[in-house]
Formats: structure tokens, sequence, C-alpha cells
């Protein structure tokens, strides 16, 4: 079993690697992580391996991101993020009832789940639906929404008659904060 530090290692290599182009070294660094990695860091690499696969192979990306559900823990935001990737790769290949079913399984994660904002499965939705909401779905929309406001911190409550408007707001909120951290970092 890896320890914490050889998981941090080995992660940062495959980092390292898939930011300069050396998919090799990557999958190198992320096999020592699926053959000896918890349950936790094998979710983690097969989200970061799809995510390495997503930009040639769509088909490969949803394997991994599928693969990875089976180690990562309900309710929690890797979870969260290997669904949304399912949905957005559905999207991607023009599947929306996949792609809804997907971004439906994220809501729930996030509604039911650790504090974290759901914005992006909550716009994937949206996208996918064409702005129309299944009754069945509203409550998890809500409870979606008002914990992504919370967490954004944002001022007043979502508007539960206008869901496109409150997921461009969140959206928005969510561009900035990512603005701002990479501003910083210059």
């Amino acid at each position: 079993m890896l320890t914490k530090a050889e998981f941090d290692a080995a992660r940062q290599r495959m980092l390292i690697a898939w930011g300069q182009g050396d998919l090799a070294e990557a999958q190198a660094a992320m096999d020592i992580v699926l053959s000896n990695g918890t349950a936790v860091m094998k979710a983690e690499c097969l989200f970061y391996q799809g995510m390495i696969e997503e930009r040639n192979n769509l088909a490969d990306a949803r394997e991994s991101w599928s693969n990875g559900l089976q180690y990562a823990r309900e309710g929690s935001f890797l979870r969260f993020q290997l669904e949304t990737g399912l949905g957005g790769a559905a999207e991607r290949q023009a599947q929306p009832a996949e792609a809804l079913k997907w971004y439906r399984n994220a809501l729930e994660t996030c509604c039911h789940g650790d504090e974290f904002s759901g914005s992006t499965a909550l716009s994937g939705y949206l996208r996918v639906s064409g702005g129309k909401v299944e009754p069945a779905d509203e409550t998890v929309l809500e409870c979606v929404a008002e914990k992504s406001w919370r967490v954004a911190g944002l001022p007043g409550a979502p508007d539960p008659n206008d869901w496109t408007a409150t997921a461009a707001t969140l959206a928005e909120d969510l561009a900035t904060r990512a603005s701002e951290i990479r501003d910083s970092q210059d």
C-alpha cells in the first residue's frame, strides 16, 4: 500500500509528465498508484487518467471515469467530478439521455454529499435539457443551487423560478474565482 508521501510523489510525477506531454511517463506513474494505492488514491488517479484520455478518446476517458466510481467515496467531491466528467463526455458524444443521467447522479452526490458547489453539474443538466427541468428533478436542483450559493458565499438566494440565471450566476462566480487564482500566481 502506498503511503501518502509516495502517492503525492507519484501524483506530482504524473502531473508534471502530463504537462510536458510525456504520456508514457504519466501512465507509468499512474500504474504505480493503480497497483498499490488505496481506493481513494485509485479513484483520483482514474479521474486524472480520464482527463488525459479525453483529448484523444472520449470512450477511454469514460471507461476510466466509470472505473473510478468503484473507488470513490459516496458524497465526495471526487465522485462528483467523475460523474460530471461522464456527463460531459456523453454530452460531447451527442448522447443526451446518458449525459442527463450522469448529471443527475452528480447533482444527487452534491446534494447529499460533502460541502462543495455543484454548479458544473447544474449547468450541464440545464444545457442538455434545454433549460427544461423535469418535475422529479426540482428538489435536487433546488438543493444543489442553495448549497452552491452558500459555498460560494453569494448574497441573497438562488432564484428557483429561473434555474438558468441561477446557474449562470454560479458559473460566473466560479470563473471569477478561477481568474483570481490564476492572477495571484503570476
